[in-house]
């Protein structure tokens, strides 16, 4: 479950990422995106390239990758 800032959501909900996913709308105008995928590193690649205006809200799993992957990047510019 991806959920895509404000200004990012109209272009997002345009996009086709898979033919069985799901979406919604926040309150706040944000996008709400779920999709089955079996290919984590496809996966991180193409969340990774959103920055701040996305946040992987599940599954836990997939958020600690997010993380660990974000954390190996910020030790290259301390």
């Amino acid at each position: 479950k991806l959920k895509f800032s404000k200004g990012l959501s109209k272009r997002i909900s345009r996009e086709n990422w898979h033919p069985d996913q799901e979406s919604n709308w926040t309150e706040q105008g944000e996008y709400l995106l779920s999709i089955p995928y079996s290919d984590t590193r496809e996966l991180l690649r193409d969340i990774l390239r959103f920055g701040d205006d996305i946040e992987v809200q599940a599954p836990d799993t997939l958020r600690e990758e997010i993380k660990n992957e974000l954390e190996k990047t910020l030790k290259k510019y301390l």
